[in-house]
């Protein structure tokens, strides 16, 4: 443990504010997917998906446990260290906050793959929506938003989708890998991956700052009021689609456990 121990008080209050989703981790559970292939062809590859959603929620799980961490640590080193440690607070919301946008995609991409099989969509059905995506968020979303507009999971997938936060949240998340990981405020002195001297317009020659760095991309409250609403859109979007696959398993009979 990176922290000391916070009062109860300060524990429950952490746990009652952020989104639940242990019932959503029971409810993946509960679709078991050996029992489930008994109502199914040997062939059918609709039971995969319950194996899907339980890898979803398990990421889900990681994403807000990532969460909790950042918030105690905060609070911890704030409040309850003496003397305070402001730099080490904003340290360790960072460490989690990172952690929890890395976890956020794999967790979209698990519920991606949950709905490839829930649908038994097919390799062809998705070829044309590629387009060299990697993601297959990205290529299940576009499929989905033309082929199948009307259908509930479309319109979870859609509402993603279209959330300002989620698509901060993977921005971060794209920034932190394939680029210069993103910057916040009190961490000291940072850079910009970009040369150093700059042309001074009214002087009409380059200058060089030495010594001052570059502003920082981000606070860490920033970050964290993005990405904590990310994460309660895809929560709610996995729920959603979810909630669709247990209607067709029990319009087949099939028992949950």
């Amino acid at each position: 443990m990176t922290r000391g121990m916070l009062p109860d008080r300060e524990l429950t209050q952490i746990e009652k504010e952020l989104i639940p989703v242990i019932p959503l981790r029971e409810r993946a559970l509960a679709m078991a997917p050996d029992l489930i292939s008994a109502s199914f062809p040997a062939t059918s590859e609709v039971p995969v998906a319950a194996v899907c959603f339980q890898d979803a929620t398990r990421v889900l799980c990681e994403c807000r446990t990532a969460l909790y961490e950042c918030y105690t640590h905060g609070i911890y080193y704030r409040q309850y260290k003496s003397p305070p440690q402001e730099s080490t607070a904003t340290s360790m919301e960072q460490f989690f906050l990172s952690d929890l946008a890395l976890r956020l995609y794999p967790a979209g991409e698990h519920l991606a793959s949950a709905i490839i099989f829930a649908l038994e969509i097919t390799e062809a059905d998705l070829a044309r929506y590629k387009n060299g995506r990697a993601s297959i968020q990205l290529v299940v979303g576009n499929y989905l938003i033309n082929e199948q507009p009307k259908s509930l999971v479309t319109q979870a997938i859609r509402k993603l989708a279209a959330s300002r936060e989620w698509k901060l949240a993977m921005k971060y998340r794209g920034e932190y890998v394939h680029d210069q990981p993103p910057s916040v405020e009190g961490l000291g002195i940072w850079y910009k991956r970009q040369p150093r001297w700059t042309r001074d317009p009214s002087a009409k020659k380059m200058t060089l700052a030495l010594g001052s760095g570059d502003k920082p991309d981000y606070s860490t409250e920033r970050v964290r009021e993005f990405l904590e609403k990310g994460f309660s859109c895809l929560v709610q979007a996995a729920g959603e689609c979810i909630g669709c696959f247990e209607r067709e398993l029990r319009s087949k009979n099939v028992q949950l456990q």
